[in-house]
């Protein structure tokens, strides 16, 4: 695609930090969906903004659905459109019927001290986990 001058005049911006509602101004991570919402994700939890309004996501100990912790480190969409959100030793499938958080442990211990830093989906839909320990 290419791009001439009077296409670039035509840009326009819209920078969003907490003098217009964004929650949290350390974000760590952006992803636009399949659906067209921004994810943002923070030291301080996960943000979904429509281009209008945020909802915030945190961690709720009293919840189980509840994504499982605020620091966000990385922000994936698989093949299948499923959204997945990967913080310590946790990947968050987001269930968007439900509106809540499914949560996979690294080898189902919730104890581990792990940090997901990447994910990838290979051409057989085999997930690929970056982690702080390999």
């Amino acid at each position: 695609i290419g791009v001439n001058g009077q296409d670039l005049q035509n840009l326009k911006f819209k920078h969003l930090s907490s003098k217009n509602g964004l929650p949290n101004n350390s974000i760590t991570n952006i992803f636009k969906d399949s659906k067209g919402f921004m994810w943002l994700g923070s030291e301080e939890g996960l943000y979904r903004y429509d281009g209008y309004d945020y909802i915030t996501y945190k961690n709720d100990e009293s919840d189980s659905h509840s994504i499982s912790g605020n620091y966000i480190w990385y922000i994936y969409e698989d093949k299948d459109r499923n959204l997945w959100i990967a913080n310590n030793n946790c990947l968050n499938l987001y269930n968007r019927d439900k509106d809540y958080f499914e949560r996979y442990y690294i080898n189902n211990d919730p104890q581990n001290k792990s940090i997901i830093y990447h994910l990838f989906e290979d051409s057989r839909k085999n997930f690929w986990i970056g982690t702080s320990n390999g």
